[in-house]
């Protein structure tokens, strides 16, 4: 197959560019490991290559009444295999890979609605907008495959092409983050317009049954193969049993706000869009206002879906905010495409080159007592550590022979536990009730924590070691 010239050999200058666009985005988001929740993920991948199984007792942590459910199994296996052999860095750099991974996704997205500059804007600008969710976690490569399930079916919506590369997605997805299910979601939607819309938005009722009746299969598809990953059908019933404690206790999973700069951004995207749809002319099609429902939806729901929200609304904002006047963006005429292989190549490039950087950058991980490592690997086998949530991951990565009292793992707890360790961390009265119930004869806390003064003043327990801001208590003479 002979490959078009302006595709297959893009000009030297523009490659060099390009390249140098890439590395210069991905040294910018290259940084220390700054996230409590990769070293949980870490653990769980060593348990799982090394044939561990979740279930009741948990392996983990004692106080674990319900059993996990491993739905980020894949990038946590992923994960501690590439950590294994590049060591903690490797977390880092899988981060940037991540952030260029859906770069190229959005001008793949963006490359056939607008003209080659405007794409690479909202590629740039998109990117740039959801860079701060985009954290050392698995939420982060849902991020990127949630773009990619997006592209492909507002494009197959509007084509009527039936791009069977979504099945396979569609697994990874599932087996990668619990965003697999907005991805259906976005999938019903875009069906779901293609249905009001007739089809190609100038069409008739019957010319969108037909393309749906076609479309359809995929979806289907999609669905079915979501149950062949080694949770089964056990993972259609995750999502609601993370979110109940989710809500109460995680600020993440909070309903966003106009505090929040990615509701409020998407906000003041869609309203810009309205105006422009009225100066314009324009009339919205409903397949575009249901994608912009979906979006805005996830927006206000949770903190953490903030960014998923404009991910799905992007290629509608992008056909109104970019195409320039007098154009329909993907209802209208079509620019000429940017080629997608010199992003590839340079993407690949930047990725290369951020390995070793990250080796220097992100040799000592943040927000975590990593002096306090040597110490506490060293603690016995089965020592239960009443340890703070945010540090509990790191604990079970850096000595797994211990076991905190609780992790970050929200929904192996029941409420009342969870209260309860909420209640002890605060000092309030009838603290100590769960420090002994627990058997905790270690504490691994903020220096400020209320529950290491009250260990310390009315309980007598000593410090063992300090280091970055974390005290490392041992229990002591009541």
């Amino acid at each position: 197959m002979r490959w078009p010239a302006r595709v297959w050999r893009p000009p030297a200058a523009r490659l060099a560019a390009g390249v140098a666009g890439a590395t210069a985005v991905a040294l910018l988001v290259l940084r220390p490991v700054s996230d409590p929740s990769p070293w949980l993920h870490l653990r769980v991948g060593e348990l799982l290559a090394g044939g561990g199984r979740f279930g009741l007792p948990d392996p983990l942590t004692p106080s674990a009444d319900r059993a996990y459910s491993p739905t980020q199994w894949l990038p946590s296996v992923v994960g501690y295999e590439l950590v294994r052999v590049l060591g903690v860095p490797a977390v880092a750099w899988m981060r940037v890979v991540a952030v260029l991974a859906l770069l190229v996704v959005l001008l793949a997205t963006l490359r056939h609605r607008v003209a080659p500059r405007r794409a690479l804007l909202g590629g740039l600008v998109g990117t740039l907008l959801v860079v701060p969710a985009m954290t050392e976690r698995p939420q982060t490569l849902g991020l990127v495959l949630l773009a990619l399930q997006v592209h492909g079916w507002t494009r197959s919506g509007e084509d009527g092409r039936r791009r069977w590369w979504l099945v396979p997605l569609a697994w990874v997805f599932a087996a990668t983050h619990g965003l697999w299910t907005v991805g259906l979601v976005a999938a019903a939607a875009v069906l779901a317009g293609v249905l009001l819309d007739g089809g190609t938005g100038g069409g008739t009722v019957g010319d969108g049954r037909a393309r749906v009746r076609h479309l359809a299969p995929v979806l289907l598809l999609q669905g079915l193969v979501t149950l062949a990953t080694p949770l089964g059908p056990a993972l259609l019933l995750t999502p609601f049993a993370v979110g109940g404690n989710g809500r109460r206790f995680v600020v993440e999973w909070q309903p966003g706000t106009l505090a929040d700069p990615a509701v409020a951004t998407l906000l003041v995207l869609v309203a810009a869009l309205a105006v422009v749809a009225l100066r314009r002319g324009r009339r919205l099609r409903r397949s575009e206002l249901l994608l912009l429902a979906v979006g805005l939806l996830l927006a206000v729901s949770a903190v953490r879906t903030a960014a998923p929200g404009l991910l799905v609304a992007l290629p509608v904002l992008a056909d109104h905010l970019l195409a320039p006047s007098g154009t329909a963006g993907a209802g209208g005429p079509r620019p000429s495409a940017l080629p997608l292989a010199g992003a590839l190549v340079a993407a690949t490039v930047a990725a290369l080159v951020a390995l070793p950087v990250a080796r220097v950058v992100a040799a000592v991980p943040r927000v975590v007592p990593a002096g306090l490592a040597a110490p506490v690997a060293a603690l016995p086998a089965g020592t239960v550590v009443l340890a703070q949530t945010d540090v509990s991951g790191w604990l079970l990565w850096t000595a797994p022979q211990v076991r905190p009292v609780v992790d970050l793992r929200a929904e192996s707890f029941s409420a009342d536990h969870l209260q309860r360790f909420v209640a002890t961390y605060q000092a309030r009265p009838g603290w100590e009730a769960l420090v002994d119930s627990s058997g905790a004869s270690y504490a691994l806390l903020p220096r400020d924590a209320p529950v290491a003064g009250a260990l310390l003043d009315v309980r007598h327990w000593r410090v063992d070691r300090e280091a970055d801001g974390y005290l490392l208590l041992a229990r002591g003479a009541r």
